[in-house]
């Protein structure tokens, strides 16, 4: 996963998601899920495009090749903490490079974490990446900087993603950067967990108990009737 907020030089503002799963289990299940966003807040606009590819994607030593879309129209290409990122999301173009600023936060200790309620995970992110590059809207092309955050986790989820569960990436103004998940159903008191990282990249784990997560309104979408928690 990588998230981010971006400035273009002028002031306007806008945030994006890129998104790749990849699915390799039960002999025949081996496939990709990719989704690119753009938010153009002062704009006013959202913009979406999701891709299924039948096939893993390309195995590449400490790093990673990822490309999906008719003509590559979302690729991510890099490793150890230096991304190069394409976005193609209708009329939006995203063209940006990102650099870790902080060492990695390695969650549960950089080790393999079984679930109460079945599977397992490996999990780190790399919370703040600074980014630079440029936005094209409309033909129009704008340089942008701003911070990203990027997340990778693998193992047996299949079990997590019928769980289901809230995910944050909260940014804090004395530069620090909390992590915090929370899983759905009973098992959420043992399984969510959280992580704070300082300006110095040191991070410190937050347990089940030491933060609560309360769902203050929901919104369903029109078109799908999906419920989704928010405030």
């Amino acid at each position: 996963y990588w998230t981010g907020h971006l400035f273009a030089e002028d002031g306007r503002r806008f945030g994006f998601e890129v998104v790749f799963f990849s699915f390799d289990s039960f002999v025949i299940m081996r496939d990709q899920l990719v989704q690119a966003a753009i938010t153009d807040v002062d704009g006013n606009r959202f913009e979406f495009k999701e891709f299924l590819e039948f096939h893993l994607p390309q195995r590449v030593k400490n790093g990673f090749n990822l490309s999906s879309g008719k003509g590559n129209l979302v690729t991510a290409v890099g490793g150890d903490g230096h991304d190069r990122l394409h976005a193609a999301v209708g009329d939006y173009v995203l063209d940006i490079e990102l650099q870790a600023t902080q060492p990695p936060a390695l969650h549960y200790g950089g080790d393999a974490h079984p679930y109460r309620f079945g599977g397992y995970t490996y999990y780190y992110s790399r919370p703040k990446m600074a980014t630079s590059g440029t936005l094209t809207i409309g033909g129009e092309t704008f340089k942008v900087s701003g911070n990203s955050w990027f997340d990778r986790q693998y193992g047996e989820l299949y079990q997590a993603i019928q769980q289901g569960w809230q995910w944050f990436a909260i940014e804090l103004a004395d530069n620090r950067q909390i992590m915090l998940f929370d899983f759905k159903g009973n098992d959420s008191e043992v399984e969510k967990s959280g992580s704070i990282t300082d300006a110095e990249g040191r991070t410190v784990t937050l347990a089940a108990h030491e933060f609560q997560v309360t769902v203050l309104d929901q919104w369903v979408s029109p078109d799908t009737g999906c419920s989704y928690p928010s405030g």
